[in-house]
């Protein structure tokens, strides 16, 4: 484009900025009912750790083997069996499909489908999922809320939509956009809820959780929360709020925390449960390279955080309002799609990195929102692509 042309777009996007300020522009559908706000100041400015000294590129995620490619779709996350032969996947179509993990003498395993769908969770995304002691299978859902396909009969029920009216915090809420979970011992399952946007069903026929992500992002305000759900009593209870977009959530070894993601902050946040510093939440790590997605507890004891993509242009228009607002009119076909990548952080219960695993280019595996270990190896779900990806690093290529 020439220099006109340059000067024309920027003349046009300075006076939108102006009009911004003026008149009542909202954000699009779903959120409609809302406008761009200055973000918190202790938020800004929002930068990411460059890619060196402790997250300095490798190559270990070229080892990943992908699975089930063209037959899947979305699949944002998994749950993995503890004995790593049996997954579920769930896709972005409200499908639950089980399979078994194949080996083979080359070292490189194969994912096997059954017949038909586990599960069937009907409107809605199934996100971040866990079994309970029960053998029930305990899901977030983007619209619905916190469900479970009940062991047996698969039959599907609503365990919360609504905050409970005796919660200190937000009482009587609804649960728009359950993201994820995990689960304590005594059945406690502490869940994410990622904004107080609706999630909306698009074109392509799914409900499209990154469009609610974008329009979260560029509103500015933070307003995901912690909660947990007590099995006893049938009731959710909100922990911590004023996150900006909760994501992932997994609880420590001793279960003295929870961390849940903070995904648009770029940092994982500490819940804790026990000790002196009970119902007080910090900064378990920030700063990260990426867009932190899921996260798990490994087989270590650390937790492992899936970088989903490098930070974007998006981080940019944080400190200006009614650049946000105009961005947020973009048509997604006109968006800017991050680049492959692949990236998978393993963090103590301290905050300190400890080992990382990085596909730059992601041409092996990119994308990962979830992560989980089992029996030395990796599982990786995926919020867009059509497969899901198993790393062993004792596997060399």
């Amino acid at each position: 484009m020439n220099p006109a042309g340059l000067l024309a777009i920027a003349s046009l996007v300075a006076a939108l900025a102006v009009l911004t300020d003026v008149l009542p522009l909202g954000l699009p559908y779903p959120a409609i009912n809302e406008r761009a706000v200055d973000v918190p100041s202790h938020l800004l400015p929002l930068v990411p750790s460059p890619l060196e000294g402790d997250y300095a590129p490798n190559t270990r995620l070229q080892g990943t083997v992908r699975l089930l490619q063209g037959v899947v779709s979305g699949p944002e996350s998994l749950v993995v069996a503890h004995d790593g032969k049996t997954v579920i996947v769930l896709d972005k179509f409200g499908y639950a499909k089980r399979g078994s993990v194949i080996e083979s003498t080359s070292g490189v395993p194969r994912v096997e489908l059954e017949d038909g769908v586990f599960a069937y969770t009907g409107p809605g995304r199934p996100l971040g999922a866990e079994f309970d002691q029960g053998g029930n299978l305990v899901i977030c859902d983007s619209l619905k809320g916190l469900v479970m396909v009940a062991n047996g009969t698969r039959r599907l029920v609503v365990l919360a939509n609504r905050v409970a009216e005796d919660s200190a915090i937000d009482p009587g809420s609804e649960i728009n956009y359950a993201n994820d979970l995990d689960i304590a011992k005594d059945g406690t399952v502490y869940f994410s809820a990622s904004t107080d946007l609706r999630v909306a069903f698009n074109r392509d026929g799914f409900y499209d959780t990154f469009n609610t992500y974008l329009l979260d992002a560029l509103r500015g305000k933070p307003a995901g929360r912690l909660l947990a759900y007590n099995p006893k009593e049938r009731t959710a209870k909100v922990l911590a709020g004023g996150i900006w977009y909760a994501n992932g959530v997994a609880l420590a070894k001793d279960e003295s925390f929870v961390a849940v993601v903070e995904t648009t902050a770029l940092r994982v946040r500490r819940h804790w449960l026990k000790g002196p510093q009970a119902g007080q939440t910090d900064v378990l790590i920030d700063a990260l390279p990426g867009f932190p997605d899921g996260i798990s507890r490994g087989e270590d004891g650390n937790f492992l955080i899936a970088l989903i993509s490098r930070p974007s242009p998006i981080l940019k228009l944080m400190p200006f309002r009614p650049l946000r607002a105009i961005a947020a009119w973009i048509p997604p076909k006109w968006r800017p799609r991050p680049k492959p990548w692949g990236a998978v952080i393993r963090v103590s219960p301290e905050g300190k990195v400890v080992e990382t695993h990085f596909d730059v280019e992601g041409g092996f595996m990119s994308g990962i929102s979830g992560v989980r270990e089992v029996g030395g190896r990796m599982f990786f779900g995926t919020l867009e692509n059509d497969h899901i990806g198993i790393y062993d690093p004792n596997r060399r290529l």
